[in-house]
């Protein structure tokens, strides 16, 4: 689920906090809330999860039930996925 972050900051997953703040600085310039709210949003989101994802973890293992078959969490990651619109070779290649 974080490649979706880091694509949506277009970084990759080995860079340094450093290196995420500021891509997330440059993009905020290019891209401010008051002339672009949805792109805003989409980075902000991004940066958020990044500067911290042991709590974004936590947050999707927690909103797991135990009750939950594997197949109903594939499609629940399937469809998070589409509403995200990434790339289909990116979606092919988040398993490996």
């Amino acid at each position: 689920m974080l490649d979706v972050y880091y694509h949506t900051l277009g970084i990759n997953p080995g860079c340094s906090e450093a290196e995420i703040r500021s891509r997330y600085l440059e993009l905020v310039r290019k891209f401010p809330p008051e002339t672009n709210p949805e792109k805003f949003a989409q980075i902000h989101n991004a940066y958020e999860n990044l500067k911290d994802p042991i709590n974004t973890m936590d947050e999707i293992l927690y909103e797991l039930q135990t009750n939950d078959s594997i197949d109903q969490i594939i499609a629940a990651m399937i469809e998070e996925l589409r509403q995200e619109r990434l790339p289909t070779n990116m979606i092919l290649n988040m398993g490996k």
